[in-house]
């Protein structure tokens, strides 16, 4: 396993569920939240630019161990 690419689908994986609660609070016209929802993004990916940041992944704990 690829450690390296399962954070990077990881990282695309929150990004494109934010994207969803975006439209999906569009959609049901609840702006204020769709747009804290995109502030929120915004934030974290001109974060993610800096060169100083990373993501931190944990184990996950729903997994026995053995079978990671």
């Amino acid at each position: 396993m690829d450690i390296q690419l399962e954070r990077e689908y990881a990282i695309d994986n929150m990004g494109d569920s934010i994207g969803q609660a975006i439209e999906k609070a569009t959609d049901e016209d609840r702006l204020e939240d769709a747009k804290s929802l995109f502030q929120e993004w915004c934030v974290l990916d001109n974060i993610a630019e800096s060169e100083n940041y990373q993501f931190v992944f944990l184990r996950n704990f729903t997994i026995p161990e053995g079978l990671q």
